[in-house]
């Protein structure tokens, strides 16, 4: 095809970037120039080559870069900027050298060192201002082997850490503060002249911490060093550029081979920058691929029968039993286990398969090999990796030998001649093994399936008939998400579980700062206006009636988490840092720029803004300049129609509000949208553009931000436009200073809302336009984010990712099938069945397995329950099964009766819609008879109805001796068991 550059138009280069975004399309980055599209920046000649081919099918582009290729660019409207990014780069390197020059580190002081103003210690520009030169953020901030303390409350017990409560430092380096210090500065002074003298190899066996060193080594080289300074990540290009011993030669090696390779002419930001998009690369195609070669393959049968097949599912694990052999590692050798298992089972027999399973599942299994679950010789019922060693473990109750597995898929899948024993290594059966990954899907989308195993997914139900633990589960699924390291340390503790649940449980919004659980329940009546945003009536402090929009419980935990989302919450705190003293100082004011309910007032709070000042509105005809206190005062009392809070308010905004005092602006009474602080005196300028005359001059420190109050203010904002706030309640916290070494990535913090009976609720009418929203790529930051304008307050609002919403449903009321189809588009689901063998397990009588005494008779309760729930299942379906939780607490038999009475033929008689005589059909006559009278004739009074027609009909009625009669209770379950009494 022929070079038709002036062919190409603006339709060519938006299908060109369509193209490189849909396909994720790795472009060659420019020497000097960018062109903007849509805000981003791409390379010219690359744009230009992509669109010719989207204009004649052939991709060439014959035109010089710079100028040539630009002026078609910029004939056609696009903007094109000059490349500035490695000029900054290479100006901030330079910056930092003038600040921190080899002779100032050498006379460094402690506090010059490390201190909490943050902006002028060393540390602060190693990690924070010279960050885009290369990042070492994570981590503590031990990492510097000293630094000092912003919180002085807490105590570090760790061996190997040391304190005197100003400073915390690492032990080895010495015993005091100053002695440390000493110690860390020789060892950065050793850093700076080895890499001056070229001398690599030298900084390799100084004791800092790698990233430490090494960047510090970048900091002062004549960029010989990478700027590179992750361990893992340095060594890892290493590898890939062709260094065979990168994964273990010294650090220094690494930097010289990838500086020897950098190409002639080219940038060094250029190239460092493409090593990490390299690493960066190969990371993700690690995280992707997934060889079924060199992997085991093993047949597995999770107890006989799959009896513990759910449990070990739900507990990502494999396990085996033959306990009474003890720690399988503790036998050298296959053969040793004969004996014991010989003597278990009184036989003369090999045991081979025995001793075969138990030997190959303590030292032949291992991480990465696929294990597939069976029932019997049948069924298969999933496949999984295997995730860890073999681990004994005597504190469980049964199958103590156990290894961890990642379950990527569950299912049915019918076979028959399944091999019957525990445990078989089918891998060199190749046919057998290529049929199952095909039929059982192995490997297929595993990336995927890992990733949301190990990902907690952003929209999730946990569904299933009553009583199966939905509620309960939710407390570990929300820690699970906003404190996982809580939730793994403590998940076997359930009152622990409990109580960092409930402190993180959002029960009051005005005091709710470290709380990330927001919690409702949908039902009938629930609307839009409750859960996004509805009009309210309200009556301010003069007793008039307004209406104002009042922000509901998701539209809240969407703005409390978009704060703390992608570090905005970090950024707007940087702005406003100020010293002990400083706060002492300080005063606040909370202002009023406009009412927020007004879509006219906008005007009043952006010209404010975009002119640094704030603004009120009362006795707008006059000047008030000069006026005192209590001029203002007469003037207000001689004028008709103004009230006392007109003087109130002018003279806060006049005489009380000095300069250096801080003004909060609100949106609402609980946003604050703007914190600045007063520079100038009062103002009147009448012919300003917009309806306020009055003014003071302020410099903004934060502005059009969506700050939650509680992270300021302990109460909600009032509707006055302005007065003083309680100093008391003004958060210390948010206005703190911070050394920068205490700060680590991460601040991302997740939250939750938890919806109890999301079914129960009109969806389309509660979520409106915004079901779409919470779609994963619709959220911010998504491929496809989006916005809706809400209709009260006509403001844009978009989902922050970091929200998490985990709705539990009861399947007796509606099942999955019947829920709104946008509903279950946006949702995954994870089916809570009833559990029985936890009954046995962690039940009130889990001592005894279950097992209670009633009169004479021994009963299970996990055998009362299961017998129940197949006759459910038979007559209805698994929708309406009975959970475990009822029978959790049972401890006695007055426990059981009550939970028969109150729960099991209560929930029977709404399943069955009150026809008793198939609720006898699942629990007995002991429960449920016929009455006396029901085939009676003479029944009826005399009337000339025909009542013949009744004749045949039953009538039922419930039992109550087995309420109070222990004998009565104990015939009616031996009936329901199907037992002889």
């Amino acid at each position: 095809m022929p070079f038709e550059p002036d062919k190409i138009t603006w339709e060519h280069i938006e299908k060109a970037v369509q193209k490189i975004k849909d396909e994720g399309i790795e472009l060659h980055s420019s020497t000097g120039y960018d062109v903007i599209i849509d805000g981003e920046a791409f390379p010219p000649k690359e744009i230009m080559r992509y669109a010719h081919e989207e204009m004649n099918g052939d991709r060439v582009w014959e035109r010089s870069g710079g100028e040539t290729t630009n002026k078609y660019l910029d004939d056609m409207g696009f903007e094109i900027v000059e490349k500035k990014k490695n000029k900054e780069l290479y100006e901030l390197k330079q910056e930092f050298l003038k600040e921190w020059s080899l002779e100032r580190v050498k006379s460094m002081e402690l506090d010059e060192y490390t201190n909490l103003n943050k902006e002028d210690s060393f540390c602060y520009w190693l990690e924070s201002k010279t960050q885009d030169l290369g990042s070492i953020w994570g981590g503590s901030a031990y990492k510097f082997g000293i630094y000092k303390r912003n919180n002085t409350d807490s105590e570090d017990s760790r061996s190997g850490y040391s304190t005197d409560g100003e400073y915390a430092w690492v032990s080895k380096y010495g015993d005091n503060a100053q002695e440390v210090f000493k110690e860390v500065r020789s060892l950065i002074v050793s850093v700076i002249e080895f890499v001056q003298s070229n001398e690599l190899q030298e900084i390799d066996s100084i004791d800092l911490g790698d990233a430490l060193k090494w960047k510090i080594a970048f900091q002062y080289s004549d960029f010989q060093v990478i700027n590179i300074f992750k361990t893992e990540a340095i060594r890892k290009v290493g590898k890939t550029e062709g260094l065979a011993d990168a994964d273990s030669c010294p650090i220094s090696k690494i930097h010289r081979f990838l500086i020897d390779k950098k190409p002639e002419g080219e940038d060094y930001f250029d190239y460092t920058r493409e090593l990490w998009k390299s690493y960066e690369s190969d990371r993700s195609n690690e995280k992707k691929a997934f060889d079924l070669a060199n992997r085991k393959f093993w047949m597995y049968s999770p107890g006989s029968n799959a009896e513990f097949w759910e449990e070990f599912y739900s507990q990502g694990i494999m396990a085996i039993g033959w306990d009474f052999l003890g720690n399988l590692r503790n036998y050298n050798k296959k053969s040793d286990l004969k004996k014991p298992l010989q003597e278990a089972f009184d036989t003369d027999s090999s045991k081979k398969n025995d001793k075969t399973a138990c030997w190959e599942f303590a030292n032949v299994i291992e991480p990465g090999d696929i294990v597939i679950a069976k029932k019997g010789t049948t069924e298969y019922l999933g496949w999984g990796i295997v995730e860890s060693d073999y681990n004994y473990k005597e504190d469980r109750d049964y199958f103590k030998h156990t290894r961890k597995v990642n379950w990527l898929n569950k299912g049915i899948w019918p076979d028959s001649d399944i091999v019957r024993k525990t445990l078989t290594d089918i891998t060199s059966y190749k046919n057998y093994v290529d049929r199952l990954v095909k039929e059982l899907q192995i490997g297929k989308g595993v990336s995927k399936m890992e990733e949301a195993k190990n990902q907690n997914y952003l929209n999730q139900i946990l569904f299933g008939p009553p009583g199966t633990g939905k509620t309960f589960y939710t407390v570990n699924k929300a820690l699970q998400i906003v404190d996982p390291e809580f939730y793994e340390e403590h998940k076997y503790d359930r009152e622990a579980l409990t109580k960092r649940y409930r402190e993180l449980l959002i029960t009051d919004w005005a005091e709710s700062k470290k709380r990330r659980i927001a919690f409702t329940t949908f039902h009938q009546s629930f609307t839009y206006e409750d859960f996004v945003e509805g009009i309210k009536p309200d009556v301010n402090t003069e007793g008039d009636l307004s209406y104002k929009i009042e922000d509901g419980i998701f539209k809240r935990i969407c703005r409390k988490a978009k704060y703390y989302s992608e570090g905005e919450a970090e950024e707007a705190r940087e702005r406003v840092r100020l010293s002990d003293e400083d706060f002492k100082k300080a005063q606040f004011f909370k202002v009023s720029l406009g009412n927020t309910n007004k879509e006219e007032d906008d005007e009043i709070y952006q010209y404010c803004i975009d002119h640094g000042k704030i603004s009120i509105g009362y006795l707008d005809h006059l000047d008030l300049s000069g006026k005192s206190e209590s001029d203002i005062k007469e003037i207000v009392q001689e004028s008709s129609g103004l009230s006392d809070f007109s003087s109130r308010a002018m003279n806060y905004f006049i005489h009380y509000l000095k300069k250096g005092h801080y003004v909060l602006v609100s949106k609402g009474n609980s946003i604050v949208r703007a914190i600045g602080q007063v520079k100038g005196d009062y103002e009147y300028k009448p012919d300003a553009p917009i309806s306020y005359p009055h003014f003071r001059d302020v410099d903004w420190l934060v502005k059009d931000v969506e700050i939650p109050i509680e992270e300021i203010y302990e109460k909600n904002l009032q509707q006055q436009p302005i007065y003083m706030l309680k100093k008391d309640w003004v958060s210390r916290e948010f206005f703190e200073k911070q050394n920068i070494a205490e700060v680590t990535e991460g601040s991302n913090e997740n939250f939750v809302l938890i919806i109890d009976e999301i079914n129960r609720g009109n969806i389309a009418q509660i979520f409106g336009e915004l079901i779409t929203l919470i779609e994963s790529d619709k959220r911010e930051g998504g491929k496809e984010e989006q916005k809706a304008i809400l209709p009260y307050s006509k403001k844009p609002f978009s989902v922050p990712s970091n929200l998490h919403i985990i709705g539990t449903m009861n399947t007796a009321d509606r099942s999955i099938e019947a829920l709104d189809t946008a509903l279950r588009r946006r949702f995954t689901f994870e089916e809570m069945p009833p559990k029985i063998k936890v009954i046995e397990e962690e039940g009130a009588l889990k001592a005894e397995k279950s097992e209670i005494y009633v009169s004479e008779s021994q009963f299970l309760l996990s055998n009362i329950l299961e017998t129940i729930n197949k006759r459910i299942k038979k007559l209805l379906d698994k929708d309406h099964l009975i959970g475990h939780s009822y029978f959790m607490n049972v401890k006695e038999v007055s426990d059981l009766q009550r939970v028969f009475y109150r729960n099991i033929i209560p929930l029977l008689e709404e399943y069955f819609y009150g026809d008793k005589g198939k609720i006898q059909l699942v629990l007995g006559k002991g429960f449920i008879k016929q009455a006396e009278h029901s085939g009676e004739t003479d029944l009826f009074a005399k009337s000339d109805y025909d009542d013949s027609i009744f004749d045949d009909r039953e009538v039922w009625e419930l039992t109550t001796d087995w309420k109070y009669n222990d004998e009565a209770f104990e015939g009616a379950l031996n009936v329901l068991l199907n037992k002889k009494a």
